[in-house]
Order: structure tokens, then sequence, then C-alpha cells
């Protein structure tokens, strides 16, 4: 009897000194993240944060044959419906697949736009010095020295206007897109979950996240005002967005500007999620962070690429409770 109580004193101890270890793995795991995470933002570069910057015209507007082998950037006007802008086919680009494309060299850009009214085209979109090009669309008067622009209304009240700064082929090519492009249900194009291929974490500390890659660390604003921060990496973007919609809405947003940068419908690789707090994801080249402030206010982290998905994953395991 005495040997059996030593032998169950032996084996209690040894699970509570195995549990021990785990609990102080654990903390090792979470020690090194966050230390990781407080070393790696000592070193924040600011060079990664995008800002467009209005260039000052040189030249006169002039027209030019458009670049055949363009570029099809889709944006999603409202829940369910898209349109594609044309840009040059070697034009750096950055973008949140829903108000604006902005060419890295700030040489044009593309806003979307609503309040558009039919009748009075070129006010409600705040253009200048314009003709009517053809129906629903207005464009710059030839030569002027100030950007070519046009503006169309495409769906409802929501337009797109381009404005181009001594780039005559880009305004060609954009405006090709607008004789060309038409809005199109874009419902089928999302990211969704799929228990059978989506692999699930219990713990941001199981994403996968390279402690000694050399990648720009972003530093989010989270800002109260409604909009997006652009960044651009060498491989990639990340948009980071203060929506003012609710969770479960903003999510199926951005799961839509999933699909629409993936041009199909496609399962999540990977998912974290706690309550209805935060949501982690990833989806190809995608990756997804949601973070629920109030009710009707959703940060979002949309990104494309391996640095910002590192971005991604090292923010959420440097803010999340655990």
């Amino acid at each position: 009897m005495k040997a059996l109580n030593v032998i169950l004193g032996v084996a209690v101890v040894g699970m509570l000194g195995y549990g021990g270890y785990l609990v102080y793995q654990k903390h090792l795991d979470m020690r090194d993240t966050q230390q990781l995470v407080e070393t790696l933002h000592e070193y924040v570069r600011d060079e990664s944060l995008y800002k467009f910057e209005q260039p000052k015209i040189k030249e006169k507007g002039k027209l030019v044959d458009p670049d055949q082998s363009y570029m099809e950037i889709p944006l999603l006007l409202d829940t369910d419906r898209a349109y594609n802008v044309y840009v040059p086919a070697s034009t750096q680009v950055v973008t949140d697949y829903a108000t604006y494309v902005y060419a890295v060299d700030s040489s044009f850009r593309v806003n979307v736009v609503k309040g558009v009214q039919p009748d009075n085209l070129a006010n409600s979109m705040s253009l200048l010095d314009t003709y009517e090009y053809s129906n629903n669309v207005v464009v710059t008067k030839p030569n002027l020295k100030k950007p070519q622009e046009v503006g169309t209304l495409l769906y409802n009240d929501i337009g797109v206007v381009a404005s181009c700064y001594d780039n005559p082929i880009a305004y060609a090519t954009l405006l090709l897109g607008i004789g060309r492009s038409k809005t199109y249900d874009c419902s089928e194009y999302r990211a969704y979950e799929d228990e059978k291929v989506t692999k699930y974490y219990s713990s941001p500390l199981q994403i996968p996240l390279e402690e000694n890659a050399e990648y720009t660390v972003f530093k989010p604003s989270l800002t109260d005002m409604a909009g997006a921060t652009q960044y651009f990496y060498d491989s990639g973007e990340l948009v980071e967005i203060a929506a003012m919609k609710g969770f479960e809405e903003t999510r199926k947003d951005i799961e839509q500007r999933i699909g629409l940068a993936n041009r199909s419908s496609k399962s999540y690789d990977c998912v974290y999620r706690k309550d209805e707090s935060y949501f982690y994801g990833e989806c190809g080249e995608c990756t997804v962070l949601l973070i629920a402030d109030t009710y009707n206010r959703t940060f979002a982290f949309f990104g494309i690429g391996e640095e910002a998905r590192y971005n991604i994953a090292l923010y959420l395991r440097s803010n999340i409770k655990y």
C-alpha cells in the first residue's frame, strides 16, 4: 500500500511538473514574441507609408494611343457590385480594391465618388474645364496646362474620377477602360471558410512568423476618422482601414475585396478568431485582420504579399489580450 502511495505521489508530481513546464513554455513563447515586437517597433521605418503627392503640371495635355496591354484593377463599388479600371501594364499601383487606385509614382489617381448627378455631372464630381465626351462621361478640354481628368457615372449615384499628371498614356488607357468596362455582379467573388480546407489556430502564437525577417514594420494609426492608410512594399501592399461599420458587415466587405483581388471565390488557408472581437485569415497571398472597436466601428487590415502578412500577424500578436 505504501508503495502504491509512493507511485501515485510520483505520478502526480510528474504531471504537475509537466503542466508547469507547459505554462512556463507558453510564457517563454509570449515573452519572446513580446520582446520581438518591442525590438522591431524601435526600428519602424517610414518609407513603407504611401502618400499620394500631386505633382505640378509641366506640359499641356495631349492625346496619345492607350496601352493595349493594360491591367484591370477591380473596385468594389457597393455590396456585390464591382467595376474594373484600366491602367498601363508597366505601372506600379496601390489600391484598397474599393475606393481608389494610385500610381506609386503619383502620375495618376482614380477615386470612387458618390453623390454624382447625371444632369450636373462635372460639378457633382468637382471637375472644371470639361466637356461631354459621351453619355455620362466628361473629360478635360484639350491643350490645357492642368491635369487630364475624366469622370463618369457608373451605378446609382456612384462614379469614378481619374486624374493624370503629365501622363497622357495613363489618361488614354483610363479613358479606354471607361469606354469598355461595365459594372458587374461580384457576389461570387469572396473569401470563405471551408472546414475541410481551412486550418484553425487557437492562439495567434501558432501563426508562423519569421522572426529574423528584415521587413519594414508598420505603425498603425487607428484613428477615429473613417478612411484608409496605405503602405507599399517592394512586393505587395497593406491597407489599414477605419470602417464605420459593424464587425460582420466589415468582414463581408473585406472578404469581397479578397475575392476581387484573387479574381475568384477562394477558401481561407487558415483562420484565427476570438469571439467577435478579432478575426485573422490568410487566403492565397491575401491576409486580413479585423478588430472590433465599437458597435459601428471596426479596424481592418488588408494586405497582399509576405511582408504585409508578417506585419499583420506581428500586430495581432502584440495587441491581443491572451
